[in-house]
């Protein structure tokens, strides 16, 4: 069982340094397969050495091996977490289902750091996530039919009726919400969206307190919603 853990959190570091890199280019147009990475500093083509997940950054103390660059901790939290969720995944769950609720959270996170960088979350990763959503509810046969129907329209179309009133959230978002309903139903689409709207007011209220934002001022929801679908999610499967 050892090695299968051992594998496990290798592979989830792998793949989550990859969605690193579709973070990065994605909303850049940049292709995400071709063409290797760059230091963002100096531009120098990064050899295998300088990308092994996780340890590459403790290797090289946290900078860049030609310009010297300080790196951001942020790509090797995600690998850490990559190798982390992995684990969590062998261990909870069976089958493909192991494989699919992986590359959910994958997904998640992707949906997650885009949206924080450019308030935006692409078609592209929503479709990849739609098709998850259907992989996942072909193998759980609760909620109803009838319940996802119904959790496809209550929140997203709640989220439509708000944005007729005051705009608020992004089309992102509400398509995202849209495509949950279909994996969680109504009642527990409802509980994922309530816990972003907390989480998201106190992420409001600390940038207002810090003075770094005002009233008029839009965040990323994104993020928190991601949170609440993975809670909700978890605490439901």
């Amino acid at each position: 069982m050892f090695y299968y853990i051992l594998f496990a959190g290798l592979f989830g570091m792998c793949i989550a340094s990859f969605v690193n890199v579709v973070i990065d280019r994605l909303p850049k147009g940049i292709g995400v397969v071709k063409g290797r990475s760059i230091c963002p500093k100096c531009k120098h083509k990064l050899s295998f050495w300088d990308m092994i997940p996780v340890l590459s950054y403790f290797l090289l103390r946290g900078k860049c091996r030609y310009c010297h660059a300080s790196i951001g901790i942020r790509d090797t939290i995600n690998e850490v977490f990559g190798g982390l969720w992995a684990i969590f995944c062998l261990l909870h769950y069976g089958g493909g289902e192991v494989v699919l609720v992986f590359l959910l959270g994958m997904v998640l996170l992707c949906i997650s750091y885009i949206d924080f960088d450019t308030m935006l979350i692409p078609n592209r990763i929503l479709v990849i996530f739609g098709i998850l959503v259907i992989a996942l509810a072909e193998i759980e046969p609760l909620p109803s039919f009838k319940e996802r129907i119904g959790g496809m329209l209550i929140v997203s179309g709640f989220m439509l009726v708000m944005n007729q009133l005051i705009e608020c959230f992004g089309g992102g978002d509400i398509k995202l919400m849209f495509l949950v309903g279909y994996l969680l139903g109504g009642r527990a689409c409802v509980f994922a969206f309530l816990i972003a709207v907390l989480t998201g007011g106190v992420y409001a209220i600390l940038l207002l307190l810090l003075k770094k934002a005002n009233r008029k001022s839009y965040i990323p929801f994104g993020p928190f919603l991601s949170l609440g679908i993975l809670v909700v999610f978890l605490c439901y499967r």
